[in-house]
């Protein structure tokens, strides 16, 4: 024997474990995380916009036909609900009314948020319908598993179009209320300037828009702007010939601003405005004043003889350029409903 003991079973095995275990101790490579993704992924898909806007058009369509906004609930909320409930309880009371005949058939195209949370909201155009234009909807999800609901729709001022903005299929990101680097002005500033110009259609602010005619800044295109400041006339003549007087306040409402990101840098904007009317009148004895038979349904009395209040819901949308960029704010679409009247 050469003296040297051979390794027993044992010990081979013991050498074995001691090898395998440390080459356990580094442990496992470790496995690379998923990246981040740099934005927010669009909200819907497209096969589920199409079937939000079969749904949409088909709740239109029922209700419209039936004059009955109960029916609209399904699909239909907030402001949207609101004016179309006002329109049908005046249709209701005097079967000549004229309601807005919504479209409710839709071009390819929508406009989807990039969105990880909620309230996430697309935007759709309607096909245009004999003698009338095409719609723009706002359709919002409050929450998770909540359906979807048009909240504002607005009828496109004649020649306009919606600025390019990113596929349905990457999304567009959206634009913060109160955001303005990188814009003319934020999506928050764009509506209170609108509120302004409203009710001072030759006052200062009318010229960051471009419905106010050159030669004549009193009047404009926007047809929402220019029955304001023809109903504002309208009852102030009839106060004037009581003794009366007639005051007008339009304001944004809070929390109504949607803002997506266009191709351009620039955003499109929905928002919705309320316009206040009050009418105070000192009639001479025994004589009244006669309301719009339109306003009854909505609370107004039949005739007054101290003052009237009157109450309209807006909905506008702006597209406002890029910082730097010449050029007003551009109004793509609107619509008004007289939603609420009291007097006495």
């Amino acid at each position: 024997m050469n003296g040297k003991a051979k390794p027993t079973g044992v010990t081979a095995i013991v050498v074995a474990l001691a090898i395998s275990l440390s080459a356990c101790a580094s442990g496992p490579p470790p496995l690379d995380p998923d990246p981040i993704p740099k934005q927010a992924p669009p909200v819907v898909e497209a096969v589920q916009v199409d079937r939000i806007l079969k749904s949409l058009g088909e709740t239109l369509a029922e209700s419209q036909e039936a004059n009955d906004p109960a029916l609209l609930k399904r699909r239909v909320a907030g402001a949207a609900l609101t004016m179309l409930t006002a329109e049908s309880t005046v249709k209701a009371a005097n079967a000549e009314a004229k309601t807005t005949v919504l479209g409710t058939g839709f071009v390819d195209g929508q406009i989807v948020a990039q969105q990880d949370n909620w309230p996430r909201s697309f935007i759709a155009v309607t096909q245009p319908i004999a003698n009338q234009a095409r719609f723009l909807y706002q359709l919002t999800q409050g929450e998770a598993r909540a359906n979807y609901k048009m909240v504002a729709w607005a009828r496109m001022l004649p020649g306009s179009e919606l600025p390019a903005a990113a596929q349905a299929t990457v999304g567009s990101p959206v634009v913060k209320s109160d955001e303005a680097t990188g814009l003319k002005m934020s999506p928050a500033a764009a509506l209170a300037s609108y509120a302004k110009a409203k009710d001072d259609p030759a006052g200062e602010e009318a010229a960051n828009f471009n419905t106010a005619l050159e030669d004549d800044k009193a009047k404009d295109t926007d047809p929402v702007r220019a029955l304001w400041t023809a109903t504002r006339k309208a009852y102030a003549d009839a106060a004037g010939q009581m003794s009366g007087a007639v005051k007008v306040l339009s304001q944004p409402v809070d929390g109504s601003i949607m803002a997506l990101r266009t191709a351009d840098s620039g955003a499109l904007v929905f928002g919705q405005v309320t316009s206040v009317l009050d009418v105070t009148v000192a009639p001479a004895p025994g004589q009244k004043a006669t309301n719009d038979k339109g306003l009854v349904p909505l609370g107004a009395p039949a005739e007054f003889t101290q003052s009237m209040h009157i109450e309209y819901l807006q909905t506008v949308v702006l597209a406002i350029g890029p910082e730097g960029t010449d050029g007003p704010v551009r109004v793509i679409a609107v619509a008004q409903t007289t939603v609420k009247a009291s007097g006495s």
